[in-house]
């Protein structure tokens, strides 16, 4: 229990450095090659991982849910990166909260899950969460300020992405270790990723070895390190936990973001944050309630 307890505050906190890390990063890096970067050292992690779990490269067998994770997860990392480059960290990360809805959308549709009326009042209402965060800035409409209105919508996409990626770890899960699972995603991500990161990488000069630095712990530890604890925490404690905790993470990214790059907590972030967090609640008590039936 207590270690699993202290995975979920190591989820918590290396997701809280992410949005501001990569704001931090972004005047160095093509926010392509930063996700491409991300994926890639995240892909090494899984290789220790499977092999240090005695895994043979022969148990793997494909499968069309590797292929559509590793395209929505590569998508995901892409487009964070260039939404973080025309909006706050901020709005980022609460706006990327869409992901959850997408997830129980699609596994109502694909999996053919129960979508309960409490469930689908928590994903309306992270969708007006959003929506409070897209259209407002500081009272003002977005449209006002049209580059951080496209930085929210590419966000929106983002988080699209990574529910398509969540839908297909869900899939592979009941057969398959973290390690079988995470490996083959986040490699098919990495060459996804690639593809557009190919030319910014030509062109790029040499960065300092403390963007370095931080690239490396973004990548290995924050990306890496972060979906390890949720595997351990996953073991030990029950999906309710883990994922009111998880919940509650745009709180920290948002803190971090005010400390780090000194972004202001606005009203919209704080009525939409509020309202976002409410109805992702919903969805993971609704998610209990399911589970204890």
């Amino acid at each position: 229990m207590l270690f699993g307890i202290l995975n979920l505050f190591g989820i918590v906190a290396l997701w809280s450095l992410i949005p501001s890390l990569i704001k931090i990063l972004l005047p160095t890096f093509d926010p392509f090659v930063l996700g491409f970067l991300r994926l890639i050292l995240a892909t090494l992690v899984y290789l220790v991982l499977f092999i240090y779990k005695k895994h043979a490269f022969t148990e793997i067998r494909f499968s069309w849910w590797y292929v559509s994770g590793g395209l929505a997860l590569g998508i995901n990392y892409m487009l964070y990166a260039l939404s973080l480059s025309h909006t706050t960290a901020s709005a980022g990360c609460l706006i990327v909260q869409v992901q959850y809805v997408t997830l129980a959308a699609l596994a109502t549709i694909v999996l053919k899950e129960r979508l309960t009326s409490l469930k689908g009042l928590g994903m309306g209402t992270v969708l007006v969460g959003v929506s409070i965060i897209v259209i407002y800035r500081d009272g003002v409409t977005e449209l006002i300020a049209p580059q951080y209105f496209r930085g929210n919508i590419l966000m929106i996409f983002a988080g699209f992405g990574w529910g398509g990626y969540a839908l297909a770890n869900k899939a592979l899960a009941p057969k398959l270790t973290s390690a079988m699972i995470l490996l083959p995603i986040f490699f098919i991500s990495s060459v996804v990723s690639y593809i557009p990161a190919h030319s910014a990488m030509v062109e790029m000069s040499m960065p300092s070895a403390k963007s370095i630095l931080i690239v490396f712990f973004l990548g290995a530890v924050c990306s890496g390190g972060s979906f390890l604890f949720l595997s351990e925490a996953m073991k030990r404690l029950s999906a309710v936990l883990v994922g009111s905790a998880t919940a509650l993470a745009p709180i920290t990214q948002i803190s971090v973001a005010n400390y780090l790059l000194g972004e202001p907590i606005t009203i919209a972030v704080v009525a939409g944050g509020v309202v976002i967090i409410t109805g992702v609640g919903c969805m993971v008590y609704s998610e209990r309630s399911n589970s204890s039936k």
